[in-house]
């Protein structure tokens, strides 16, 4: 595999994957070392999703979108503007 390679149209959603589960990597790393944890997000329909939640033991968390491309930014955005509304009506009484 090469740069060239990973970066044509019919690989970049492997290479954007590869892309992910670094950061993911990475994540937990950074995460561990502060008392956190890092967890994956998808909504009982299957909709929306956060790639990466990060969550401090005393509850505190905060969701991480990972994308290699500018070519799906906007609807990821929107998904993960709808997990943030789910998480915060759920978390209203």
């Amino acid at each position: 595999m090469t740069p060239e390679r990973l970066l044509s149209p019919a690989e970049i959603e492997l290479a954007g994957l590869l892309f992910e589960s670094q950061v993911i990597h990475d994540l937990r790393i950074y995460a561990e070392a502060h008392g956190a944890s890092v967890l994956h997000y998808r909504s009982k329909n299957g909709r929306h999703e956060a790639d990466a939640i990060v969550e401090h033991r005393d509850g505190r968390w905060i969701g991480v979108e990972i994308k290699l491309g500018h070519g799906s930014i906007d609807r990821a955005a929107q998904s993960f503007l709808a997990v943030r509304d789910t998480v915060t009506n759920d978390a209203d009484p």
